[in-house]
């Protein structure tokens, strides 16, 4: 999935959490709000298509 297809499921909130992900936010003091942000209007630096569990960016 491209960041353009990320970005627009984030905007339709149609989007979830992974209990792993929400453990470090609360951890970290991160709000849901400021992860789609994040999601929304930065850029990607670098790019890991064949990472070793998933392709990661």
């Amino acid at each position: 999935m491209d960041i353009h297809a990320i970005r627009e499921q984030i905007r339709a909130g149609n989007y979830k959490f992974s209990d792993h992900a929400v453990k470090r936010m609360i951890k970290r003091s991160i709000r849901r709000e400021e992860m789609e942000a994040v999601v929304l209007h930065d850029e990607i630096i670098e790019e890991y298509p064949h990472d070793k569990y998933s392709q990661a960016v």
